[in-house]
């Protein structure tokens, strides 16, 4: 079909064993007879300063419902990709990079972690599931920037319906999350981490290799203007230190489509 087709011209190393659990992501998230549609909404977190110095904003969790779906996408792809990573363990969007061979002092990430707490105290100071990101769909997605800038060479959409689940927190997910949030309280290594060059504007920005994820989208007008202010408050505090994702390629990654290399 049009989705394999396209998997096998942009991602030619992929076997035609994981083309084949790609294209069957699709059908597992189809709403069976008479089933209610239950999909999760995210609600912002915490803005974060994350390891290679990216800023983020992490949500509370995965919900029951989300967590659910994940679980179908590892179960249908555990043969064919490398287990999943750490970051589509906790969800987060990547809001922007440190610019290329930035070196942050310690005192300068101090300075930024006492401008995220005033952040989140102004701007996500007490956020309901009415400031929440409703996941409905997933993309699958083929890309050559790792920000997810268009020209893409396939984003495949797909619905997801599922009677399984709600939108309350999954415990393991939202103590994962607070666990990374509470990294900076372990400061020397922490710091080092935030150091850590290899993920910077280059990484994001430049053209790469064709890869596949699996993400969503952000949508939701409210949070991207708490986006918008949140930029605008950073750049001002710390001007020409971070390089934005553009708005419309904010997107909370889900799973990686990493393939098991076989020798």
């Amino acid at each position: 079909d049009a989705l394999s087709k396209a998997l096998s011209h942009h991602l030619p190393s992929l076997s035609s064993d994981t083309i084949h659990h790609l294209c069957s992501i699709p059908p597992c998230f189809q709403p069976q007879q008479n089933s209610v549609s239950s999909q999760g909404k995210l609600t912002p977190y915490a803005f974060f300063i994350a390891f290679h110095g990216t800023l983020t904003l992490a949500f509370k969790g995965w919900t029951t419902t989300l967590s659910h779906a994940k679980s179908l996408l590892n179960n249908q792809l555990q043969h064919v990709l490398l287990p999943e990573n750490l970051g589509t363990k906790w969800p987060k969007t990547t809001l922007g990079v440190l610019r290329e061979n930035v070196l942050l002092s310690e005192d300068q990430l101090r300075d930024i972690l006492a401008m995220l707490l005033l952040l989140n105290e102004n701007l996500l100071p007490s956020s309901s599931s009415s400031d929440g990101e409703r996941i409905c769909d997933l993309d699958l997605v083929v890309y050559n920037k790792r920000s997810l800038q268009p020209p893409l060479f396939l984003r495949y959409k797909f619905e997801i319906a599922e009677q399984e689940g709600d939108d309350t927190l999954d415990f393991s997910s939202s103590a994962l999350v607070d666990k990374i949030l509470a990294e900076p309280n372990d400061f020397k290594p922490y710091f080092q981490q935030v150091n850590n060059i290899s993920r910077r504007e280059d990484f994001y920005f430049a053209e790469c290799p064709p890869e596949a994820t699996i993400v969503h989208f952000i949508t939701s007008a409210p949070l991207l203007q708490k986006i918008r202010e949140f930029q605008a408050e950073i750049d001002k505090k710390f001007p020409g230190l971070y390089v934005w994702m553009p708005l419309d390629c904010l997107h909370i990654s889900v799973r990686a489509v990493n393939p098991i290399i076989h020798s």
